[in-house]
């Protein structure tokens, strides 16, 4: 067993306020500016254990995801996946609606039931939304809020309809933004969400390709074939880069030390980490630290 950390990035979550369906999957909206009067931490680093998505009618501000600052200009939806590390350093001036669910609520008899992963990576970030767009996804959060205040007889239903739509709007928008990175919604994309769910709940340094394969009912060649037609990246990259994500987050974002990193995300040579660690990133891990830690 390797020792768990406990000095982790914050964790913010809202689980608890999360309405449940009858099969124990939920989703809460709230309105962002009272969530930041409410929660001030939330302008600070932190992470969640499920998808958030924002949509902003009004005002600009800074969203700060994963070591990138991006600027926030509405009208605009912006994206942010389980476990990435996020803040809103400049918040002020933006108004909008949060929507907080897991993924079972999301794609629940969905094409996409069993993944949780909504955009392949680089998951979008900022979408903004053209009149058009914005008009469309106004009336979807219009009637979200009325489902959300009323509770009438099949709210929750209505509420996983309008969020599979606002899904569908953010995919179209996303690929009029960047056409050559929106793959189409096939069997071989589904299997790439399904794999990258599947990484992050086994993330650890002894993980191989061909056991998350067997899992997925594939075999570790047509698992990394189509992982890389799709994502340029086979399944033994995709594990190695997501591991080095994870370091960088704790480097920078904790306080738990070189040797806790390394053994918490499973690798037993804590001098192997730092070879390859600094391989990748030009930096030895304590000197990424001094550059980004916060």
């Amino acid at each position: 067993m390797h020792p768990q950390p406990q000095r982790q990035i914050p964790r913010f979550d809202s689980l608890t306020t999360l309405v449940r369906d009858e099969e124990g999957h939920g989703i809460a909206l709230g309105d962002f500016a009272a969530n930041i009067r409410n929660q001030p931490d939330r302008t600070r680093l932190h992470r969640h254990s499920y998808p958030e998505l924002f949509y902003f009618y009004r005002g600009t501000g800074s969203h700060r995801n994963d070591f990138q600052d991006y600027a926030v200009r509405s009208p605009a939806l912006v994206f942010v996946d389980a476990g990435h590390v996020h803040a809103w350093p400049d918040a002020a001036k933006l108004r909008g609606d949060m929507l907080s669910f897991d993924a079972g609520f999301a794609l629940r008899g969905s094409s996409m039931e069993k993944s949780a992963v909504l955009f392949l990576p680089p998951a979008p970030v900022i979408m903004p939304l053209n009149k058009t767009e914005a008009a469309t996804v106004e009336q979807l959060f219009v009637r979200i809020r009325l489902e959300w205040r009323e509770r009438g007889e099949g709210w929750l239903r209505a509420m996983r309809s309008c969020l599979s739509l606002l899904h569908v709007e953010a995919v179209r928008v996303h690929a009029r933004c960047d056409v050559n990175s929106a793959p189409p919604d096939n069997a071989a994309t589904r299997l790439c969400r399904e794999f990258l769910l599947l990484l992050e709940k086994n993330l650890h340094a002894g993980i191989a390709p061909r056991k998350l394969a067997a899992t997925l009912g594939v075999s570790a060649d047509h698992l990394s074939a189509t992982l890389r037609a799709a994502t340029g990246k086979a399944a033994a990259q995709h594990i190695h880069e997501r591991l080095l994500l994870e370091a960088r987050r704790l480097l920078a974002h904790s306080h738990l030390d070189v040797a806790e990193i390394a053994f918490h995300l499973g690798y037993e040579d804590v001098s192997y980490f730092g070879r390859i660690f600094r391989r990748k990133e030009g930096l030895a891990p304590g000197q990424f630290r001094k550059r980004f830690s916060q």
